[in-house]
């Protein structure tokens, strides 16, 4: 069973490279945090890490357009963004959870807008902001992810995931100490 196996992967290997074709990952490794592992921790800065094609809506959006992306984006902050790409909160996944709760139990009190539903005093990471400043963070907060955000301009950067932080210092510790890293 081994060797058909065998012959099955080097033919698709060598007909891949044949064609040119791209790996099914290729777009999402583009700009990834792959590309930065190989830089001095130093130079890496949020921005280099953030996920910047994120789930937003205008504050004055209906509860349905949120709920639509929270459907679409399980688990993931959908970022309220005004018409100028300003940066003006997040609606965590638990908080709009627990809105639909209340609203089913009361059969109304419908917040008005998505801007309603903003996690007041949220932190945000400012998108030059180096790793280590950012790990501090998640550490005292222990929230799943954090907004980005250009300082200088206010305007949504993107959003970075406590997982990927975690990932990227793993693979660079591994890179520095020249082997595995024992978790």
């Amino acid at each position: 069973m081994i060797y058909p196996l065998l012959i099955g992967v080097v033919s698709a290997y060598g007909t891949g490279k044949l064609i040119r074709a791209r790996s099914m990952y290729a777009a999402s490794l583009a700009g990834s945090p792959a590309s930065v592992v190989n830089l001095p921790m130093a130079q890496v800065h949020v921005h280099d890490l953030a996920r910047h094609v994120v789930p937003q809506v205008a504050p004055d959006a209906s509860l349905d357009d949120v709920s639509s992306l929270m459907l679409r984006n399980p688990g993931d902050l959908v970022f309220v963004v005004n018409k100028d790409g300003i940066y003006e909160g997040a609606i965590y996944p638990e908080d709009f959870l627990a809105v639909r709760r209340q609203m089913e139990e009361r059969k109304g009190a419908v917040p008005a807008d998505a801007g309603s539903l903003v996690r007041t005093g949220a932190p945000v990471l400012d998108a030059g902001t180096h790793l280590t400043d950012a790990l501090k963070l998640f550490e005292q907060t222990h929230l799943p992810a954090f907004p980005v955000v250009w300082k200088n301009t206010g305007r949504l950067d993107g959003v970075l995931y406590r997982n990927a932080l975690f990932q990227v210092i793993t693979e660079m510790m591994k890179r520095e100490s020249g082997g595995d890293v024992g978790m």
